[in-house]
């Protein structure tokens, strides 16, 4: 029940994000995004020009009506170092993602919390100490989540002056620390370590944690230029329900094709479920396996257990651009999301992934339930215990 619950908080969340969060630009007139030089079957992503123009927009808007921006217009004192510029100008070249002017149009969004400290003269370099020691207590304890958030209070009770953004070089190889060295207007300073490593020989940017990179869920490769979760991101606790398909559907934050294969198998229903398409200015899929009790009813499932994870592999493509390629794995979900300049149409998409079952019984059970998919437009090959599908 309580796997629930949060599954509809985490429904809500994707709705409300989805709501106010446009995905890409789309242009109707086909014969102007040709001449433009905009592949077939493809529209431009969504730049960060244009949602920063939207951020102005609405600025404006909320001005006219209130007397005060929707995102404050004082901005925070940012330098980034030389290494971190050329990892952002690595992602600005393929993707059009603009990271180093995205961190530059931040601005300081404390302003209720500063009136109310400054009216009862509250010590906010004090209160930031003590919550900052809290949560890296909290943290220890293995609660990340709630040991980042008590950080992130403790940094937002006081008013952030400048901050400069460094790659700092740790004891292992080709190895660096994104490390934040912020001052405050108190006259105080701190270090905030947002939990980013990077190895520039790889191109991997992750969290030591295993959670993702500031505890997102999601990990990064630069020379791929690829989004991806790890094994034990924070979603896995809260395994699927239709209710995440339906929000995305509803707004364009999302476009994405999906395939659900139910079957039983071990005395409990079985899920495996593929996706492809657009996700933010990503191209990407994933392949997911869940379970539950013969008994339940509804669209909930629970991820499955360490001993239950599958060996998946995953490639996404269109045409001869592939922009996922993830070799045979253990997993409860491999995914993968490439950062492109332009979004292309799911259908048109070739997703392709491997799995390798525990025994011929369910591997039986699974390729039947694909024969019984409504859309019958996935094929299956079968190897052994190896079940390759392409859709």
């Amino acid at each position: 029940m309580k796997r629930r619950i949060t599954a509809i908080v985490l429904s809500l969340v994707i709705f409300i994000t989805a709501a106010v969060v446009p995905a890409q630009a789309v242009t109707k007139d086909d014969a102007l995004l040709r001449d433009s030089g905009v592949p077939e079957d493809a529209t431009p992503t969504y730049t960060t020009e244009q949602f920063l123009q939207t951020m102005n927009a609405i600025n404006k808007f909320t001005d006219i009506l209130t007397g005060r921006a929707f995102i404050p217009t004082t901005e925070i004192k940012l330098t980034v170092d030389e290494t971190i510029t050329g990892y952002c100008d690595t992602v600005l070249e393929s993707s059009g993602l603009d990271i180093v002017g995205l961190l530059g149009a931040f601005k300081k969004m404390n302003y209720p919390i500063e009136q109310i400290t400054t009216i009862t003269r509250l010590d906010t370099a004090a209160i930031r100490e003590s919550l900052i020691e809290r949560s890296y207590e909290i943290r220890d304890a293995g609660q990340p989540g709630l040991a980042y958030f008590l950080f992130m209070f403790g940094v937002y009770i006081s008013t952030i002056e400048a901050c400069d953004v460094c790659a700092v070089p740790t004891d292992e190889a080709n190895v660096d620390e994104v490390v934040l060295f912020v001052r405050f207007t108190d006259g105080t300073a701190c270090e905030m370590h947002p939990s980013i490593w990077i190895n520039s020989e790889t191109g991997e940017c992750y969290s030591k944690n295993g959670k993702g990179i500031v505890n997102t869920g999601f990990n990064y490769n630069l020379k791929k230029v690829m989004v991806y979760a790890p094994m034990y991101c924070w979603m896995r606790d809260f395994g699927f329900t239709v209710l995440y398909d339906i929000n995305c559907y509803i707004f364009p934050m999302w476009n994405y094709i999906t395939r659900r294969f139910h079957f039983n198998y071990d005395d409990r229903q079985w899920m495996i479920q593929i996706w492809k398409g657009n996700y933010l200015i990503t191209n990407g899929g994933e392949v997911g396996i869940y379970n539950r009790s013969k008994y339940a009813v509804g669209t909930y499932y629970n991820t499955v257990s360490d001993e239950e994870r599958m060996v998946m592999s995953l490639r996404v493509s269109h045409g001869d651009e592939v922009f996922v390629d993830i070799e045979p794995t253990l997993h409860w979900w491999v995914n993968g999301f490439q950062m492109n300049k332009y979004m292309y149409e799911p259908s048109k998409m070739l997703l392709e992934s491997t799995i390798e079952f525990p025994n011929e019984t369910m591997r039986d059970a699974f390729t039947k339930a694909v024969d019984r998919e409504y859309h019958h437009d996935v094929t299956y090959t079968v190897d052994g215990l190896n079940v390759s599908l392409v859709w």
